[in-house]
Order: C-alpha cells, then structure tokens, then sequence
C-alpha cells in the first residue's frame, strides 16, 4: 500500500515538472465558465430547427424538436444571442454571464409581418474550400406582388445574385451569393453575417433575415493583426463598427439613416453615436481602426447631439468639436450600446376640462429593444413611476413619437406626467411635465378657494360697469350650471391679479370692481396696470368685472 502511494506521489512529481501543471491550471480556470441553457417556442409550442448565434464566439446552435438549445464553457462576460427562424421575426437579447453560472433563457419568436419570407434560416457554409455558392429562395405569401432589396454587411460575401427584385403572389425568387474564403476573419469563430431582405413595397413592412456562418477553418490567408477583418470592436460598453458607414461625407440626414439601417453583426439596433460617444471614439481611434485620417484635411464625423437646427461633429484630424448645419457632408461611423432606451416627455396638448392627450417620444430603444412604452401620471408626485402612480400603456416597439388620450380627469387640480419605456435593463423615464385639465368658461384657483370666470362679465369695453350693474350680472350669472356666482372681495382680487395671466383675458388698463365696501360708503376697486387698491365712494362709476365663486 505504502509503495503504490509512493509510486503514484512519484508519478504525480513527473507530469507536473513536465509540464502537466498548466493542464492543472486550466481545470481550475475551467471551474469559473459559464453556460447559457433555454428553448425556443411560438404559441407556448417548441420550434424545432431555430438557429441561435451566440457572440462573440459561441457559434451557432440548432434546436431539435423539444426546442432545446445549450452553450457551455463561456468565458464570464458579455453575449448577444440572436434566433433565427423561417416564417418568424428575428429576436435580440443582450446577456451577461457570470462565473460558475448556467443561465436559462427562453425566447419566444412571433409570426413574421408581411408576405415576403425566405425558405430557410440559416446556412453553414462549413469548411470545405470548394464550397463557396449556395443559395435560397424570397417566397411572396401576401395579396400583391412585393419589390425587395437584400442587404449584405459582410466583405467576405462578394456577391448576392439578384440583389434586388419583384416577387408576384405566390410566387418564388431564386437569389445565390458567393463567398471568398480569403477575406475571412483570421478567428474562425467571428465569419457570420446576415443577409437581409427587406421589402420596398409601401404599406407591406416585411423584413426576412437569414443567417450566413463559416465557422470551418477558411484557408487561413487573412491573418492580420488589426481590425480590418472583423466588423464592430467594443470599447467599454460601447460598440464601434470598425468601418465608416459612406466612403465619402454626405449630410446628416442620409448619416442617421445609414446608421439606422445597418445589420452589422447581425444587429439592428445601430445608431449614430452622441458628441460624448464620439469623444470616446477619437481617444481610441487607433484601437478601433479603419479611420483615415490626413493631418492637412479636416475629417469631421457626425454626431447624434444637437443645438437648435445643428448637430455637433468632431475632427478626428485635430478632436475639434463644432457645430454644423445637416446639409453639411461628413463622415459617420455607428455604433450601439446595452442598456435601456432613451424617452422624451413631450407637451400635453388638447387639454380640456377632463381630458388631455399625452405625447412622448423613443429616442433610442434600447439594448434589447424595449418592450413596454406608455406614460405615468399623478396628482401628487412631482415625478412620477410605475411603482406608485397610475399608467397608461401604449402599444409599439418604433423609435419616435406616441401618445395617448386620457379622460376622467379632475378640473383644475395639477397633473404630472413622464415617459417611460422599459427594457430588460431598466425603465427609462422622461422629463416631467405638468399641467392642468380646465373648463374653458372657468378655472379653480385653490389658493383662494374659489372659481373663477375666464371672461369678464358683460360689456366692459371702454365704458364699464356701475357697481349695481356688475353685481348683479354676477349675481345672475350661470356659468358651468352654477348659480352663486358673486363678485370677488378686495383680497381675492389681488389672487386674481397675481394669477392674472394662468386665468387669462384681463385688460391691463382696467380696474375691476370688488364686492368689499369701503370706509366712505361706496365699494374697492383694484387696478391691474399695476396693483393698486382704490377707494371709492361712489358706486356709480364705471369699471370692469369679473365673476367668482367660493369652492365647496
């Protein structure tokens, strides 16, 4: 007994001074990866064949009929995973794995919009050098013929035949694309692209997306050691496209709308970066590559940020920030980021007596997307959330604007109201605005206690009214259905004075009767040029008027 754990101390001593102990290393290395486990379902149901790409590095998996997938071994970090699908609407989610954790994440796929559709989801172009063509087919499903164009973000995808095209009802189009294995990315594990096809056809919205991967070897020719072969780097949390989206500067409205369109990485969440992004960008420039820059030539690229009809730009010849109207040319390069979206709160408009429409807007959505957007509301809180106030939803996943109508609101209390869309990473609110449903003949002013008319009360121009005749329009008056309407006393007409312009229609020029009587037997008046408190004794002056009434 005692020589065989000698013999095996002995035989333990050999493999690690030869070299075993890195082995050694990385089993315990091995103890911290991560795995991702989960299905893929429609209605409730397993989808069998989905393929699901996990970046970066992960490659692709393809369920079976149980809709079951796994990733195993994963370095700690940050993942995208996207499924695809034929007849379904691709699906995003961003992850984070942590040590010795296996995750389990579910995607649910919905029916695709639209008449346009491809036959197949995924092709695996493998690595066998000779297979460089393949092919798939756009089927036209819907009630018109349907024109489409295919969007390819891959270099290594040299040809897409045809690009573009018309589909007839029921009808099927045959397009190949060829790849050349010489400008594959030197990490086998980083040669996927999508093809997208989307529709031109007006009112159809149809988006068909198919994945393309060669995660076989290629032939190996593209080693370089900078970023020319792979298409996005992150720098912090920020993902950078490693190419300008134009070879040549065009304004900012055709920069945004490149930004907005592109599937890089198989993403559809790119955007033009903000002025501090932009920042970011230039002080990793050399990192990030692909930027031509000429010391003797301004290189401008465009930013998101903006000030009145201009955006802001930054020389990546010299760091200069500098605003430029949109018609300017620039450069533009794209970039996207996890975490929640970016929402407006924009002004309530239509307000009445119990109802307003609410306005926001989606200036980003999001990585992932959101999935709830909608509006919070109270009386009570300046700054309104989902947790404790009222909400109303609003259905949509676009960027801009949305709104809705509220109704069975309060007169003349105070509302406020934020924007909020939310995303597996967080709710995003907007700024609050106030405001403050009102009856158009009258409005309440608490702080006096009282209601008040928006017009002043008979035929006041340039003559005016005697007391009596004021007094008893007032008295006589039936505004809102109300019958106790009474002219103000002298201290609700200086809260009247105050509130001048929120209740409206007061002539600066003209002094309003009150209803308190003065020491020398006639009754207040009060000017509003200016403040000022008269005493007169004589009621049979003319002056203006203006109906109260005291809240219950």
């Amino acid at each position: 007994m005692n020589k065989l754990l000698i013999c095996l101390l002995s035989l333990a001593a050999v493999l690690l001074s030869s070299g075993c102990s890195s082995d050694a290393d990385d089993l315990l290395q091995n103890k911290n990866l991560s795995s991702v486990h989960g299905s893929v379902v429609i209605d409730g149901e397993p989808v069998n064949a989905a393929a699901i790409l996990l970046t970066p590095g992960g490659g692709v998996k393809i369920t079976g009929s149980d809709g079951q997938y796994s990733f195993s071994d994963l370095i700690p970090g940050k993942y995208e995973m996207k499924v695809f699908k034929e007849g379904c609407q691709s699906l995003n989610k961003s992850i984070e794995l942590a040590a010795n954790r296996d995750e389990e994440l579910v995607f649910t796929l919905a029916k695709s919009v639209g008449g346009l559709s491809v036959n197949k989801s995924y092709i695996d172009m493998g690595a066998n050098e000779s297979n460089n063509v393949a092919g798939f087919t756009i089927k036209n499903d819907g009630r018109t013929d349907i024109s489409w164009e295919i969007s390819n973000a891959a270099r290594w995808i040299t040809k897409v035949e045809p690009a573009s095209g018309i589909s007839p009802v029921g009808g099927a189009t045959a397009v190949s694309f060829t790849i050349d294995r010489n400008k594959l990315s030197s990490t086998t594990t980083d040669n996927y692209a999508t093809l997208l096809v989307r529709s031109t056809t007006q009112g159809d919205g149809s988006v068909a997306e198919l994945l393309v991967t060669v995660f076989g070897s290629g032939n190996g020719t593209n080693t370089s050691n900078d970023n020319s072969d792979i298409d996005y780097v992150m720098v912090g949390d920020l993902y950078v496209q490693t190419r300008d989206l134009s070879d040549e500067k065009i304004d900012w409205e055709s920069a945004n709308l490149l930004c907005e369109n592109s599937t890089i990485g198989g993403f559809d969440d790119w955007r033009m970066p903000t002025i501090d992004e932009l920042a970011t960008i230039y002080n990793n420039m050399t990192a990030i590559g692909g930027f031509t820059v000429n010391k003797d030539e301004t290189t401008y690229y465009w930013s998101s940020s903006q000030s009145g009809q201009n955006s802001y730009t930054l020389d990546f010849s010299t760091g200069q920030q500098r605003l430029f109207t949109k018609h300017t040319d620039c450069l533009v390069r794209a970039v996207r980021r996890d975490g929640p979206p970016i929402v407006s709160t924009l002004p309530v408009t239509d307000i009445g007596e119990t109802t307003a429409v609410l306005h926001g807007n989606i200036n980003s959505k999001g990585v992932p997307a959101y999935t709830e957007r909608g509006f919070v509301y109270s009386t009570l809180f300046p700054s309104p959330t989902l947790e404790s106030d009222q909400k109303v939803i609003v259905k949509g996943t676009d960027i801009g604007e949305f709104s809705a109508n509220l109704s069975g609101l309060t007169t003349g209390i105070n509302y406020y109201v934020r924007a909020f869309a939310t995303n597996s990473k967080g709710t995003a609110y907007g700024e609050s605005v106030t405001f403050r449903p009102d009856n158009p003949d009258y409005t309440i002013l608490e702080v006096a206690g009282i209601m008040v008319q928006r017009s002043d009360i008979g035929d006041t121009a340039e003559e005016g009214l005697t007391w009596e005749a004021a007094n008893a329009l007032c008295e006589n008056s039936i505004v809102g259905g109300y019958t106790d309407w009474r002219l103000p006393t002298i201290d609700e007409l200086a809260t009247l004075y105050v509130e001048r312009d929120n209740i409206g229609n007061f002539v600066e020029e003209y002094r309003y009767w009150s209803g308190t009587e003065s020491p020398k037997g006639g009754y207040y008046s009060y000017g509003f040029s200016d403040g000022e408190i008269f005493d007169y004794s004589n009621s049979r002056y003319k002056r203006s008027a203006r109906a109260v009434r005291s809240l219950p």
